[in-house]
């Protein structure tokens, strides 16, 4: 398998969070959902690594 769709995807993946992260940080939640999105970032990164 390529490595060359992870890139897409990760960049898709950080545009989508941020986007989530600017909603939810005008309810003051910005912390928490910052937690979140790095840890659902690192686990696809590393299923995508390892499944390559």
């Amino acid at each position: 398998m390529s490595i060359a769709w992870i890139m897409p995807a990760v960049v898709g993946a950080l545009m989508a969070l941020y986007t989530a992260l600017r909603i939810f940080d005008s309810r003051g939640a910005a912390e928490q959902w910052w937690g979140l999105g790095i840890g659902v970032v690192v686990g696809v990164l590393v299923v995508a690594l390892v499944t390559v």
